[in-house]
């Protein structure tokens, strides 16, 4: 069994493991069929994702959400493909070098 069971929260409506939370996100680990993704999904919007970071299996993108301070970097480390969601693509620049969520302004 992984260590990280016990910090992470399965959720059966977005089949996605929830992992850590802000005042505006959710940050979550989505199993897919031969990777997973960490992605930050807004809480006033559930059915989309302003990011996602690409890992080559479920364990390694959990241990990188659990040790990822989001208050102190944009992105979490180890990733090797990321995905920008609509909204985040126009803000990126915006974003860089900067708490995630700060400028959120929706």
């Amino acid at each position: 069994m992984s260590e990280w069971t016990d910090k992470a929260t399965w959720n059966h409506e977005r089949a996605c493991w929830t992992v850590k939370e802000t005042d505006t996100h959710w940050i979550e680990v989505v199993p897919f069929i031969f990777t997973a993704g960490i992605v930050t999904t807004p809480k006033n919007d559930a059915l989309g994702y302003d990011d996602r970071f690409c890992y080559h299996d479920t364990d390694t993108a959990i241990e990188a959400t659990l040790a990822w301070d989001c208050d102190k970097t944009y992105q979490p480390d180890g990733w090797h493909r990321r995905i920008l969601g609509q909204e985040t693509r126009a803000k990126a620049s915006i974003y860089e070098g900067e708490n995630c969520f700060e400028n959120d302004r929706r």
